[in-house]
């Protein structure tokens, strides 16, 4: 397993382990279309608990504003846990 595999694990597995220790059945994430709630509502999915997500754009040019949307609806294809 690659480096960037590994610390991905990680954080996914400590993801999980605060569910099961907060005793929360899953997770709310504001995904804006840039790269850090891209990375962060990935890595969420990943600990196959269920995933909230909530379109929350940030300002950007009118040919952008879909990215939000684009990424949520490629989340809930690629995870079954995922809505919005």
């Amino acid at each position: 397993m690659k480096y960037p595999e590994k610390v991905a694990t990680h954080i996914v597995r400590l993801i999980d382990n605060y569910l099961k220790i907060s005793k929360m059945i899953g997770l709310v994430v504001g995904v804006s279309g840039g790269i850090v709630s891209a990375l962060t509502s990935t890595l969420c999915a990943e600990t196959k608990r269920n995933v909230l997500c909530i379109e929350m754009p940030i300002n950007q040019n009118k040919d952008q504003v879909s990215r939000s949307k684009k990424h949520i609806e490629w989340l809930k294809k690629k995870y079954s846990n995922v809505s919005s």
